[in-house]
């Protein structure tokens, strides 16, 4: 399918000047890492500094128990809780659909924008909702 040149992906700041821009062909083929990273927001190195894993000056903080597949298991998993959760919290009908998901439910409700998306054992958690902040629990019920 042929696209014109013309026809591009544009990536606006906030005074409505243009950021990043890729044509569309060029785009779809491959995305520039600008436009992911404003697409999809958080990079994994905000992820580990907001979450402590990491210093600013890209230092590990975290705790390693020697076991590299425990370690690398627990790491991703708590970046890609991290993720959803921003994701969640961004776009309402991601948080509609996951909590459909988490609440086994039939369809998405917008009752569900009633609710914020919470990671029980993120720093973000134990800094903004220390209620509920639990960094042994693997679901908050």
């Amino acid at each position: 399918m042929f696209i014109p040149p013309n026809i591009k992906v544009i990536v606006e700041g906030e005074g409505g000047e243009v950021k990043y821009s890729q044509g569309l062909s060029d785009y779809l083929r491959k995305p520039s890492i600008d436009l992911q990273m404003a697409t999809y927001g958080n990079t994994l190195l905000d992820v580990l500094i907001e979450e402590s894993y990491s210093s600013e000056r890209l230092v590990l903080k975290q705790v390693l128990t020697g076991n590299a597949h425990a370690d690398a298991t627990r790491l991703i998993g708590s970046i890609a809780e991290s993720l959803v959760v921003n994701l969640c919290n961004l776009h309402s009908e991601v948080n509609r659909v996951l909590g459909m998901y988490a609440r086994f439910g039939q369809r998405p409700h917008k009752k569900l924008d009633d609710y914020v998306a919470v990671a029980t054992g993120s720093m973000r958690a134990k800094n903004h909702f220390p209620q509920h902040y639990n960094p042994c629990a693997a679901l908050l019920r």
